[in-house]
């Protein structure tokens, strides 16, 4: 699942067969760089959802029911830059 999940998520990198380690590096973290956070603020912001939730002695909605209520505001913007 976790492989999926990163296949979906990760850009292909293309390296130059003469590219020095400089390069090579450099082209991951262009590449990569975005995606990653993209990934740690999503689940960041997951942790931390769940977490205000348990704090908070909340037992009317479950962890699936967060995340899905999580889920429906990313949909609609909510978490969006600039709003």
């Amino acid at each position: 699942m976790a492989t999926l999940l990163l296949n979906e998520m990760l850009p292909s990198i293309r390296v130059p067969a003469d590219a020095s380690p400089q390069q090579v590096a450099a082209l991951v973290a262009e590449a990569l760089g975005p995606a990653l956070h993209t990934m740690v603020s999503g689940f960041s912001l997951a942790f931390t959802s769940l977490a205000m939730v348990h704090d908070s002695g909340r037992t009317d909605i479950s962890s699936i029911g967060v995340l899905q209520q999580l889920a429906l505001e990313i949909e609609a913007g909510t978490y969006d830059e600039g709003q």
